[in-house]
């Protein structure tokens, strides 16, 4: 294995740091949990863990990044050292990058199945068995394996589609005509997915039946999400699996949607909302707004409804 020593590992720091301890002679070869780590692992630790402490005297790994308000025992001191610094899991997670993860090798897999009409910037990964319509693709992105783009798709710089994603494709859109048949709706519409945005795997994401499905910059989507048409989705959303966008929603920027979320036709969420785990969304929700539940409310009247609740079983028992 690799030694990476601790003079490479502080080198890749790009943010304010401080050293505590005296092993700063020491390597490490691998990453690990706290509590599966060798001597020779680099580790961090959160700093809102109420069992930090005991994790760091308890811990094997030599290499600790933390925050300040750990720091070593006489015994450890020289066997050990820390690196405190204002968020150790984002640092972790630019060291990791640097020295564990293989570097992504780009090009498009000879099994992938390209439209001839398809603009590919140059330094883009296509992988095994995809489909690519008639679309623009940036630099940088990442398509991985089983993975169909339909046409009139603009995927933006640096985005990540895992396996199995299915985008572009015509939605549910009906009316029955004078027969009783049900007739759909055309879709001539496309999708934008804009730079940064990653697509986990076996999501669906619909094109616009007039205009364009939008996928803001940044927004990170969890495995098995449904976005239907016409959704606008703004910047920086976290949208976490399982979760379904009915069509026409506009979404604002910096938004947290939990598992197994529903979001109903027509409805727009503002910025900054958080939208709890298993909520039916079912009307507009403000900016900043938190809330939860079937239909979603806010939080703190959930809370209430639920300590009403318990006190109803309480009685009846």
């Amino acid at each position: 294995m690799e030694k990476i020593s601790f003079e490479s590992i502080v080198s890749a720091i790009d943010c304010d740091y401080k050293i505590h301890g005296n092993g700063i002679k020491n390597y490490v070869t691998n990453v690990k949990p706290a509590s599966e780590s060798d001597e020779f692992s680099l580790i961090w630790i959160n700093p809102a863990r109420s069992d930090k402490e005991k994790i760091l005297r308890e811990t094997k790994a030599s290499v600790i990044i933390c925050d300040d308000s750990l720091s070593l025992s006489e015994f450890d001191i020289n066997k050990k050292v820390l690196i405190h610094v204002k968020n150790p899991k984002l640092v972790f997670i630019e060291i990791v990058r640097e020295f564990f993860v293989e570097k992504q090798v780009f090009g498009i897999h000879p099994s992938a199945i390209i439209h001839r009409e398809a603009k590919i910037s140059s330094n883009v990964y296509i992988g095994p068995l995809a489909y690519i319509g008639k679309v623009k693709i940036g630099e940088g992105t990442i398509i991985s394996g089983n993975t169909h783009i339909c046409d009139n798709v603009t995927i933006g710089r640096n985005v990540t589609i895992q396996a199995g994603c299915v985008i572009g494709s015509e939605g549910l859109n009906i009316i029955k005509d004078d027969k009783g048949k049900w007739c759909q709706f055309p879709h001539v519409g496309g999708v934008i997915i804009e730079d940064d945005v990653r697509i986990d795997a076996l999501c669906k994401i619909d094109k616009g039946t007039l205009g364009d499905t939008i996928i803001g910059e940044g927004t990170k989507i969890d495995k098995g999400c449904y976005i239907a048409h016409n959704s606008k989705i703004g910047k920086n959303n976290v949208i976490i699996g399982h979760t379904m966008i009915s069509g026409s929603v506009i979404i604002g920027d910096n938004c947290w949607f939990g598992p197994n979320s529903i979001v109903r036709d027509c409805i727009r969420v503002g910025s900054n909302a958080f939208i709890g785990m298993g909520s039916l969304v079912v009307s507009d929700i403000a900016e900043g707004s938190q809330v939860m539940g079937s239909p979603a409310r806010p939080i703190s009247d959930m809370k209430t409804i639920l300590n009403k609740l318990k006190m109803f079983i309480n009685d009846e028992k």
